[in-house]
């Protein structure tokens, strides 16, 4: 039992820590994993997951192209343009 003066916001991050749960919150307020299974955009940016591309797409409308990088090179696995 947690204590009654025991934080919101520890009980969420014990929450979070027991689940072995990470988000990401992107700049449109978008809750995302961190797993990485890279996606290409219209817009030439490799996002790290479908979610990411999906945040941006709420702002831009961008699409995706791909699964995998925008760009093949092997030094630059994640393109030029990474999010």
């Amino acid at each position: 039992m947690l204590p009654k003066s025991m934080p919101p916001l520890v009980v969420v991050m014990l929450i979070l820590i027991s689940t072995g749960s990470i988000v990401i919150r992107g700049s449109s307020g978008c809750l995302c994993g961190s797993e990485v299974i890279p996606v290409c955009g219209t817009d030439g940016v490799t996002y790290p997951n479908k979610c990411h591309l999906g945040c941006q797409q709420q702002l831009t409308g961008v699409q995706m192209v791909k699964v995998g990088n925008c760009q093949g090179d092997p030094d630059r696995p994640y393109g030029d343009n990474v999010l």
